[in-house]
């Protein structure tokens, strides 16, 4: 494959896969990365010849505009509050995609997160606490699966004792009582 069919092919490559998913800098270079592994494989290039394309490829993306990690950091926090998921847990989530600690940090800051009501919707999809079923489950095990979704033992502590009503209102004002 010649150079030209090589970058372009990339080029659609990472367009086709922008237009269906977000992604950060770092994680387009690893998908197109592996794109061109096989890719060299198959036309039996060296993967270097390759990588260097990637790299320019991936440059271009981040400076169209097309790749942005900060808002893609920003999104990604915003879409854990409504999932529920922990502020610790998005961390680390966008730490696997590729996002520097700074970038998400700063993400996590300027976004709508909170914890508190991460913890009450995650409650609320997990039937825990102020949501639970009636059973009798113990409350080790229920604070444990708390903890595992990354909430801390302060936080746990406060959705547990709300009310059912409590939480509810929390997630209607997006304020904890």
């Amino acid at each position: 494959m010649t150079p030209e069919r090589r970058r372009k092919y990339l080029k659609n490559a990472a367009a086709y896969y922008l237009s269906r998913h977000a992604a950060s800098e770092e994680h387009l270079r690893r998908i197109l990365g592996r794109k061109a592994i096989r890719r060299a494989q198959e036309h039996e290039q060296d993967p270097e010849d390759w990588h260097d394309d990637v790299g320019a490829i991936v440059t271009w993306f981040v400076e169209q505009g097309f790749v942005n990690d900060a808002e893609y950091a920003r999104s990604k926090a915003n879409m854990g509050l409504v999932r529920g998921k922990s502020a610790r847990r998005l961390e680390q989530e966008l730490k696997a995609k590729g996002v520097d600690s700074s970038t998400a940090r700063e993400a996590m800051a300027n976004s709508d997160h909170e914890d508190d009501i991460a913890c009450i919707r995650f409650a609320r999809r997990r039937r825990l606490g102020p949501f639970g079923r009636g059973d009798t489950e113990d409350e080790t095990r229920e604070v444990a699966r708390f903890a595992r979704a990354g909430f801390g033992f302060d936080t746990i502590r406060r959705v547990r004792a709300l009310t059912r009503e409590e939480a509810e209102d929390a997630l209607l004002d997006g304020v904890m009582p």
